[in-house]
């Protein structure tokens, strides 16, 4: 009978059980895996509960409609502040006194607390006119762009 491990040529030598060429006369054990699944299954489970954290904190400030901050409109508002000046101007010259009390005005009148407006003396009201007012609106200093829509003193602010 033939022995498929014992070499043809007495000149050669038995194969060794790290030889990949010849089978290993003998069963080799293999042991299983150690347990290193844990960390992965817990990271990936850490994963999905932070994006749905991600998620319930967006979808609240979508339903909510919180504002994205001072630059987008008033202070606490979600849009864009209008008003009307308290009176015409007289002219075409807006003095700053007056355009800083109706400013404040309207944004106390939303919600705002203003403790200092500063704003300049205007040329002329028309549509199209900007100017700018800086002052204290809620314990925070800002700018308040003013853009007037009309002659007769419409206008649309936006605090940044």
């Amino acid at each position: 009978m033939d022995d498929p491990y014992r070499p043809a040529n007495p000149a050669q030598s038995w194969p060794t059980p790290y030889d990949a060429r010849h089978p290993v006369p003998y069963p080799v054990q293999q042991t299983a895996p150690k347990a290193g699944r844990g960390l992965a299954i817990t990271s990936l489970v850490l994963s999905a509960v932070a994006l749905l954290g991600v998620l319930v904190v967006a979808a609240l400030v979508l339903i909510t409609g919180a504002s994205a901050g001072p630059g987008t409109a008033g202070p606490g508002t979600g849009g864009p502040l209008t008003g009307q000046l308290s009176r015409a101007p007289s002219g075409d010259a807006l003095p700053g006194a007056t355009l800083a009390t109706d400013v404040s005005h309207r944004i106390t009148s939303d919600g705002g607390d203003v403790t200092r407006m500063d704003c300049p003396a205007t040329a002329r009201v028309a549509q199209g006119v900007v100017t700018v007012c800086h002052g204290a609106i809620s314990g925070s200093d800002y700018a308040v762009v003013v853009y007037f829509e009309d002659r007769d003193g419409r206008f649309t602010l936006n605090a940044i």
